[in-house]
């Protein structure tokens, strides 16, 4: 939270100092890097690369099986836990709604007005 203040503060002194009216020219070195990232055969190679990852990772865990092995525990664990809180807050959202109605119960039956 601290890092956030601190990175909030420093963008807002940086923007003080930027001139009115700042910014980059249409046709600038700016605008000639962002099209040629954006570009379809930079975007096809970048998923060329990502999709050697698999490979990676299969190699990886050949050399080194525990630390794969322990990976995977770890996410079925995560997988566990966000179960566990997916379904207590669904329980508690229900009991919740539940409580409600039997409060509109017997509001109803007491001739109390609802709110």
């Amino acid at each position: 939270m601290i890092f956030m203040l601190r990175a909030g503060f420093w963008i807002a002194v940086v923007a003080a100092f930027v001139p009115a009216g700042f910014s980059a020219p249409e046709n600038g070195a700016f605008a000639r890097e962002a099209h040629a990232i954006l570009s379809a055969p930079a975007r096809e190679a970048a998923m060329a690369a990502a999709d050697t990852g698999g490979a990676v990772e299969a190699g990886f865990c050949a050399d080194h099986g525990h630390v794969c092995a322990v990976g995977r525990s770890l996410a079925d664990y995560a997988s566990l836990v966000t179960e566990a809180a997916a379904a207590r807050a669904r329980d508690t959202v229900e009991d919740r709604s539940q409580v409600r109605r039997t409060e509109e119960v017997f509001a109803r039956a007491a001739g109390e007005p609802q709110g």
